[in-house]
């Protein structure tokens, strides 16, 4: 009996564990709403650790990811990084107070994705900072 009730367990936690993240959907990522990005986190961390986007191409990961990517380049137009964001949350005013992209970083010469990870950032200003910065 208690050889059935482990393996009910057991069961029970693997079915547990592969339900806790959102696989990547091309769609949902691409029809996210972009003042919030609520679903796109989650599939982030699926295209981490799934590792889906080492070795594609730029293109290949415009095609997968959309447009809307932040590019960076060398001085010669070699990509080093595409950004796209995935979390952003609002403070009382229209200037995000807290975001999460995913940056995939590029081979400059060969042009491959070799590291995708989530870059955190956060507002650090002041309220009365933001007011003269204005």
């Amino acid at each position: 009996m208690n050889k059935v009730r482990n393996h009910i367990v057991v069961l029970f936690l693997v079915l547990l564990s592969s339900c806790t993240g959102q696989k990547f959907d091309k769609t949902l990522w691409l029809n996210d709403d972009p003042a919030f990005y609520p679903q796109r986190k989650p599939m982030a961390d699926d295209l981490i650790q799934s590792h889906i986007l080492i070795g594609k191409s730029n293109t290949e990961i415009v095609n997968l990811l959309g447009k809307n990517g932040s590019v960076d380049t060398t001085k010669t137009g070699k990509i080093k990084s595409i950004t796209y964001p995935v979390l952003i949350r609002y403070g009382f005013d229209i200037d995000p107070r807290y975001w999460e992209d995913l940056q995939i970083r590029f081979d400059t010469l060969q042009q491959k994705a070799i590291g995708v990870e989530i870059v955190k950032g956060e507002d650090s200003r002041s309220s009365l900072e933001k007011i003269f910065a204005e």
